[in-house]
């Protein structure tokens, strides 16, 4: 998994550091897909980095006694400095006043190494989009992007934190910075942690959090609220452009990746790549966007036959963080990394934007412990601790760090090992602008309509949404009619029409549960999840996981349920046994 990782060295021998460095590497590295950089060892701390060889850097980077090793990239950077440089120059120019981060506009994760100071200084970008752990182990600092790389860490023991369970089997995740592994934290957004190499002493500073943004006062206009984010967007697909690398996007029939396919600059042709099962109405939608400007689009599709092929091996990559089942796309990897080195996301285009967490005028102004557990389908015991939310005006923040961050970000992970994975909506004064904003305007999509249609118009004006079958401008009536004449087409044909395209289409892009009840999915799940050496007993009741999947095999949809405790065997394999790290998907 590209990223940054290492250790303080403490009392260890020089057999020892390079041992663990070896380890440490082997565990991160994608033979033939991720080059390693180092290990460097020197003023007690060995680090290393490994990447996909898309972004230019010289690793680490170094200013007298300060060097940097950084994972992610800084959009706002100068042309001639590497990202790792630009990040140097900054903390250089700055000293110790972390202020100067909370000013950056970037996705990543970084060590910084003060020899002269004996400090290792762990940071987050604002949001914590970009994956780091870390943990104090036998006195040492380690950090590693990939979790498992903690198997390389000297003196580590993997014991699985019981606790994580109720977590990611209600929600589908993890919350706050908990991982698997008991003693090892994901590092929290906007915060820098500082360890001292003399003393062991470990302290945190948050240089940036969501009390920052101030909410404009007075009157705000809908229509100039939008053409204001629409232009901050537009800059944003810009910045994440540039010219060193060939820049795609994973075009879906939403509408967010229509946007961003839009908003790249010049007249040459986009690459851009849609997945989905033959006959969806993504496909079909993807295909009339695509034809709107010179664009090289090709389609990958998934199938009954296909979609399990590499799954069981990306758990490993995603942390075992991320659901089995929800792995989409995995089966167009080798189209992507044929076609383009950058794929721009549509990441947070409908929460930031379309107001996807609002719900009604009750929840806007404050924080919402009881609709945030409704989003994270459970109780409100579920949200632990919620005090330093309470302060806040949107119930979005707490759902962006805990969901956005936790589910969706760590399903672009296995993306990362093939190519670079840029989130235009993420931009920081994108995000500043629009959560300033009062919550009414994004409510129901309102200010994200007014966008797309004043910013990309023919890209909107007549062309369906996926998920409802039409445009985005047809009024609330017409709306409320489709969807109850499309409703009766599933029930009838099993398949639903959209404005603009000639028959009647699959609705969704894969179709898990039927996929799951035959082969090869139902043997593979069986042969692990009924295996008489399984590990997951020893956390969670056998009988309770065999009941779920004789159940979805005699007809429930269990297929959510079924995939999480499946992740969570093979996880546990990876972790305890070194299977299913590399392609294994037959008992």
């Amino acid at each position: 998994m590209p990223g940054i990782a290492g250790f303080t060295a403490g009392h260890l021998d020089g057999d020892e550091v390079r041992r663990a460095t070896r380890c440490l590497a082997a565990l991160m590295t994608r033979p033939g897909l991720n080059r390693l950089e180092g290990p460097v060892v020197e003023g007690g701390v060995a680090a290393l980095q490994v990447h996909n060889g898309i972004l230019a850097g010289r690793y680490p980077a170094r200013s007298g006694s300060r060097s940097v090793w950084l994972d992610g990239e800084l959009y706002d950077r100068r042309p001639e400095r590497t990202d790792a440089e630009e990040l140097l120059a900054r903390w250089v120019a700055a000293g110790d006043d972390w202020g100067f981060l909370a000013g950056l506009d970037g996705v990543y994760a970084a060590a910084l190494v003060d020899d002269e100071a004996q400090r290792v200084h762990l940071v987050g970008d604002r949001l914590g989009m970009r994956i780091l752990y870390w943990g104090v182990v036998d006195g040492r600092l380690g950090w590693s992007s990939q979790l498992g790389g903690f198997l390389g860490v000297p003196g580590f023991r993997p014991q699985i934190d019981r606790d994580a369970l109720p977590e990611f089997f209600t929600a589908g995740h993890l919350l706050d910075e908990r991982t698997w592994f008991r003693g090892v934290q994901l590092m929290a957004p906007g915060t820098v942690l500082t360890f001292d190499l003399r003393s062991g002493e470990l302290s945190r500073h948050r240089y940036w959090w969501w009390d920052r943004i101030r909410p404009q006062q007075g009157r705000v206009d809908l229509q100039e609220a939008a053409c204001e984010a629409g232009r901050l967007l537009q800059a944003s697909v810009v910045a994440r452009s540039r010219p060193d690398a060939r820049v795609g996007v994973s075009l879906s029939g939403g509408l967010d990746s229509r946007s961003l396919f839009a908003a790249i600059p010049g007249d040459h042709p986009v690459p851009a790549l849609t997945f989905g099962r033959p006959g969806c109405v993504d496909l079909r939608i993807a295909g009339r966007v695509a034809a709107l400007r010179p664009s090289d689009h090709v389609v990958v599709p998934i199938t009954a036959r296909n979609w399990l092929a590499g799954r069981a091996e990306a758990v490993w990559w995603t942390d075992g963080l991320f659901n089995f089942m929800s792995l989409h796309g995995i089966e167009a990897m080798g189209a992507y990394r044929q076609r383009f080195d950058i794929n721009l996301d549509g990441f947070g285009g409908d929460l930031i934007l379309g107001g996807m967490y609002l719900n009604g005028a009750t929840t806007f102004g404050r924080f919402d412990a009881a609709h945030a557990a409704s989003k994270l389908k459970g109780g409100q015991d579920l949200l632990g601790d919620t005090t330093p939310w309470e302060g806040l005006d949107k119930t979005d923040y707490f759902l962006v760090e805990q969901r956005a961050r936790r589910l969706n970000n760590v399903g672009t992970r296995y993306l990362q090992t093939y190519m670079e994975d840029r989130k235009p909506f993420l931009a920081r004064d994108l995000v500043e602008f629009v959560y300033s904003l009062p919550d009414e305007l994004r409510v129901k999509g309102r200010l994200y309509r007014a966008l797309l249609l004043d910013t990309f118009p023919q890209y909107y004006r007549h062309i369906a949404w996926a998920s409802t079958g039409y445009p985005i401008t047809w009024p609330f009536g017409a709306r409320r009619a489709w969807r109850e004449l499309r409703s009766l087409e599933a029930r009838l044909f099993g398949r639903v029409g959209t404005v603009g395209l000639w028959g009647l289409d699959l609705r969704d892009y894969t179709d898990y549960p039927a996929w799951l009840r035959q082969e090869p999915a139902r043997g593979f799940v069986t042969a692990v999840l009924e295996a008489p050496d399984a590990l997951y007993p020893e956390y969670t009741p056998r009988d309770e996981v065999v009941r779920l999947w004789r159940s979805h095999l005699d007809g429930a949809d269990e297929s959510r349920a079924v995939g999480l405790r499946l992740t969570f065997e093979l996880w546990l394999q990876q972790v305890f046994n070194a299977r299913f790290r590399e392609e294994e998907t037959t008992a």
